[in-house]
């Protein structure tokens, strides 16, 4: 399924199939519990890229997958490989956003005699932290104590870009 990108669909099983693709005794056993008698098997893809493989399996004593049963599957796996494409895009772009977030925030203050400095980050929602903020502070030359405190309007990467950018300035 996943070489052939075409679904796989055996309205009825045969034992002796399910033997042959046992991995070993243990692996046989378990097929076997599971009454298997109809399979679909689903190639799971969005944009190109092969995610894996939606499969269903109907008991011997059900009625076997239909025709209209593996259209059905298809239809299902295709949105659902959509569902999983855009959760991974989303996960690395906010993995990617939070790098810079972190990267923005500084490690530690500075510590300046007479002045206790203290600090607590708190995002309003869980995603709003991520890419848009920062703050520093540092001693002049002069001793004197410069505070830096952004919030850029957004989020993601590009918020995070925008940061980077003002931060330097």
């Amino acid at each position: 399924v996943l070489r052939t990108g075409e679904p796989l669909y055996i309205p009825f099983v045969s034992p002796q199939l399910l033997a042959e693709s046992a991995v070993d005794a243990r692996h046989r056993v378990d097929i076997d519990t599971l009454d298997v008698g109809s399979i679909l098997a689903v190639p799971l893809a969005a944009r190109g890229n092969a995610l894996g493989i939606m499969q269903l399996m109907r008991e011997r004593r059900r009625d076997a997958f239909s025709p209209g049963d593996r259209d059905l599957a298809v239809l299902l796996a295709q949105r659902a490989a959509v569902v999983l494409d855009n959760a991974r895009i989303a996960e690395r772009e906010r993995r990617i956003a939070l790098a810079f977030q972190e990267a923005a925030l500084p490690r530690a203050l500075p510590r300046i005699a007479g002045l206790r400095l203290d600090v607590v980050y708190v995002p309003s929602e869980r995603d709003a932290g991520i890419g848009g903020d920062w703050y520093d502070a540092f001693e002049l030359r002069d001793g004197k104590l410069a505070v830096s405190i952004g919030d850029v309007a957004g989020k993601g990467v590009d918020a995070a870009v925008l940061l980077s950018s003002l931060r330097q300035a």
